[in-house]
């Protein structure tokens, strides 16, 4: 596992369920960290955005979140436009 969620990234919820994937990362424009990750949660689902902050490592190595996937699901959808 990578010191670090990147694109392609699983993220779980604290039960172990898995709830959407990292499509981007948003970086915090001074110190160049992350600060949100954008996570696809299905098909049909959108995609969200999860603050870096609430990421964690578990002890089995998956990234591990403080929502359910409902909580993160009734958020807005993340329209992040791209850089130019």
């Amino acid at each position: 596992m990578s010191d670090h969620v990147s694109t392609g990234s699983d993220i779980f919820d604290p039960s172990g369920a898995k709830i959407g994937t990292v499509t981007d990362v948003i970086f915090e424009e001074f110190t160049l960290e992350p600060a949100w990750y954008q996570v696809k949660l299905g098909i049909m689902r959108g995609r969200h955005l999860v603050p870096a902050w609430s990421v964690e490592a578990s002890e089995e190595g998956r990234w591990v979140v403080p929502f359910d996937k409902h909580t993160i699901a009734s958020a807005p959808d993340a329209h992040i436009p791209p850089y130019s």
